[in-house]
């Protein structure tokens, strides 16, 4: 699909990254709580109707964020296609691709990271070991 390799491999991680999300299932999450909404009666319980409401906010969101990816990697196909022709399309393309790269490396990791607890706080406690004062003032 892709001339260079580089493209084709972050191709194939938001591929990858696509299915890991299951974004169909979100995608039909989404018309679910759209339709509730709809609802005469959803803010009967305003405590669920915010829950609810955060949760389209945040399948959204997410949903976006994947389709702003997927636009930019169709205009790096095209940039390719063209960068022989021009240095400056070639400078472009190679911006792109970075910037890409780093947008795909973050979502891969907010993937990683989509359970439930993962969007809640955590406190680290460093204790030092057997290492004398250099660990202890590293602990600290």
């Amino acid at each position: 699909m892709f001339k260079d390799p580089e493209v084709e491999k972050l191709h194939q991680k938001l591929e990858d990254i696509v299915k890991f999300l299951n974004l169909e299932r979100k995608k039909k999450r989404i018309k679910e709580l759209e339709q509730e909404q709809q609802s005469p009666d959803f803010w009967n319980n305003p405590e669920e109707a915010q829950k609810k409401s955060q949760e389209l906010s945040h399948l959204k969101k997410e949903i976006e964020e994947i389709e702003k990816i997927k636009d930019d990697l169709k205009y790096l196909k095209e940039l390719e296609e063209l960068k022989d022709e021009d240095t400056e399309i070639l400078e472009e393309f190679e911006k792109e691709k970075k910037r890409l790269l780093k947008q795909i490396e973050e979502l891969e990791v907010k993937a990683t990271l989509n359970s439930p607890e993962d969007k809640k706080n955590a406190i680290l406690t460093i204790h030092p070991g057997a290492g004398g004062t250099e660990s202890q003032d590293w602990a600290q």
